[in-house]
C-alpha cells in the first residue's frame, strides 16, 4: 500500500467516524429546543404547507407585522428554508427533528469538503489531519444535533471556495466561474453573511486571474457573475418580502431587534478575541494549528533552527495562492465577525470551519513533515509517534469536553457568554440559559 492510498483509506475511516458521531448525537430534546429552532421549523412548515413562494411570503408578512418575530432570524434566509421545506416533505419526524437531520447531512459533507481541498491543493496528509479534526470538532458536532442553518451555510461557503479554487487551478474552463457565482448566491439566500462568501471567493478568484494569469476579461467576467450572484439573491428576497420597500423594512427590523434580544446581549456581548479564546477551550490543538498556519503559509522558513520545512516556493504558483487564499477567506471572515455588537457565537464563523480545518490539517503535515526531513530511522518512528499520540488525545480532549458541556449539561449554544465560563457551567457553579 502506498503512502496515497493509505491517507484515502483514513480519509475514509474518519469520514465515517464523523458520520458515526453525527447519527449517534442526532437531536435533542423537544425541551432544550432554542428559539431560533423553533422559528425555522415554523418558516420551513409554511414554505412546505403553502409551497415556496407563497409560503415564502407569508412568513416574510408575519415577520413584518407580529414585532416579536424581530428578535428572532429573518425568513429571507431562503435557500435553507427551501431545503428545510423539502426535508420536511421527505420524512415523518417532527419539524425540528427534520431540520436537525438536514444539519447533520451537510455537516458530514462539509467534512469531505474540507478534506477535497486539502487534498487537491495542499497533500493527502494534509487531508487525513483535516478529516481528523473535523469530524469530530465540537464545533460541527454541537451545531449537526440543531435545527439551525449554520451548517448549511458551512457546506455551501465550503463548495463555493471549492469552485473558486478550481477557477484559479483552471481559468480556461468556464463551468466554474458559473458554479462559484450561483453557489455564491445560495450563500447569500442562507443568511446575511453569505454575502460576504460570495464577495471573498469572487475577489480572490479574479485577482488570481486577472493579476496573476494577465486574463483580464476572465477577471471581470468573475466579478460579472458574482455581482449577477448577489442581484439575484437580492430580487429573490425582494420578491418573497412584497417589493423592494418592504424589503428595506425588514433588514432594518433586523438591525432594530438585535439589542431587544435578551439572549444576544447577555451571552454575545463580548471582546473580539473571543472566538480565539472559545476555540481554545473547546478544541486548544486544532486552535494552536490554524493560528500556526499564518506563519507556516506565509513565511518560507519560520522556524529555520527547528524544522527542515520544503521551501514553498517548490509548490505551483497555484497551490500557494489557494493556500493563501484559504488564510484570507479565514482571517477576513473572522475580523468581519469579530467588532459588530451581539455577534460573538463561534457558530456564526461556520463559513470558514472549513478552510479553518483545512488550515490545521496543512499546519499538522506541514510540522511534522519538517521534524523528519533529515531524521534517522528511529527519529522518524519516534516522531511519527509522537504525532499520533497528540492527535489522538486532541481527539479524546475534544469530545470529553464536548460531552461534558453540551450533552451532560445541556449548553445549547456556542455563544461567548457560554464558552468563557463553560467549566462554571460544567462543574454546576453556573446555571445554563433556557
Amino acid at each position: 500500500m502506498t503512502s496515497r492510498d493509505f491517507c484515502a483509506l483514513a480519509v475514509c475511516v474518519f469520514l465515517l467516524l464523523g458520520l458515526s458521531l453525527r447519527v449517534l448525537y442526532l437531536g435533542v430534546p423537544a425541551g432544550q429546543r432554542t428559539p431560533d429552532e423553533k422559528i425555522y421549523a415554523q418558516y420551513a412548515r409554511l414554505l412546505a404547507d403553502e409551497g415556496l413562494a407563497r409560503g415564502a411570503q407569508s412568513a416574510c408578512r408575519r415577520y413584518l407585522d407580529e414585532d416579536w418575530r424581530w428578535q428572532l432570524p429573518p425568513p429571507t434566509r431562503l435557500s435553507y428554508l427551501a431545503a428545510g421545506a423539502l426535508a420536511l416533505r421527505a420524512g415523518p419526524a417532527d419539524d425540528e427533528a427534520a431540520l436537525a437531520g438536514l444539519s447533520a447531512v451537510f455537516s458530514v459533507l462539509s467534512v469531505a469538503l474540507a478534506g477535497w481541498l486539502a487534498w487537491r491543493f495542499v497533500d493527502p496528509w494534509a487531508a487525513a489531519a483535516a478529516v481528523w479534526f473535523m469530524a469530530q470538532s465540537p464545533l460541527e458536532l454541537v451545531i449537526a444535533r440543531r435545527a439551525w442553518q449554520e451548517d448549511f451555510l458551512g457546506f455551501l461557503s465550503a463548495l463555493a471556495f471549492c469552485w473558486a479554487a478550481e477557477v484559479v487551478a483552471a481559468p480556461g474552463r468556464l463551468a466554474p466561474y458559473f458554479l462559484l457565482a450561483a453557489t455564491g448566491c445560495l450563500c447569500a439566500l442562507a443568511k446575511e453573511s453569505g454575502v460576504f462568501v460570495l464577495l471573498l471567493a469572487s475577489a480572490s478568484a479574479s485577482w488570481w486571474v486577472w493579476r496573476e494569469r494577465r486574463m483580464a476579461s476572465k477577471g471581470a467576467l468573475v466579478l460579472a457573475l458574482g455581482a449577477c450572484g448577489l442581484a439575484a439573491a437580492l430580487a429573490v428576497m425582494a420578491g418573497a418580502a412584497g417589493g423592494w420597500s418592504p424589503l428595506a423594512v425588514l433588514f432594518g427590523r433586523v438591525k432594530d431587534g438585535m439589542p431587544l434580544n435578551r439572549y444576544a446581549v447577555l451571552y454575545q456581548e463580548a471582546p473580539w478575541y473571543s472566538f480565539i479564546q472559545g476555540l481554545w477551550v473547546l478544541s486548544p490543538v486544532p486552535a494552536v494549528l490554524m493560528l500556526a498556519a499564518i506563519p507556516l503559509g506565509l513565511l518560507e522558513r519560520p522556524l529555520p533552527g527547528l524544522l527542515r520545512l520544503a521551501p514553498l516556493s517548490a509548490w505551483s504558483a497555484e497551490r500557494r495562492f489557494v493556500l493563501r487564499s484559504l488564510l484570507f477567506y479565514a482571517a477576513s471572515f473572522v475580523f468581519l465577525a469579530a467588532f459588530p455588537r451581539y455577534m460573538k457565537n463561534l457558530r456564526y464563523l461556520s463559513p470558514v470551519y472549513a478552510p479553518l480545518y483545512c488550515l490545521a490539517g496543512f499546519s499538522a503535515w506541514r510540522v511534522v513533515a519538517g521534524l523528519l526531513r533529515g531524521a534517522g530511522k528511529a527519529g522518524k518512528v519516534a516522531i511519527v509517534s509522537a504525532a499520533a499520540v497528540v492527535l489522538a488525545w486532541a481527539a479524546v480532549r475534544d469530545h470529553r469536553q464536548f460531552r461534558r458541556a453540551f450533552i451532560g449539561r445541556g449548553v445549547n449554544d456556542l455563544s461567548a457568554g457560554y464558552l468563557m465560563n463553560l467549566d462554571a457551567l460544567v462543574q454546576g457553579r453556573r446555571a445554563v440559559s433556557p
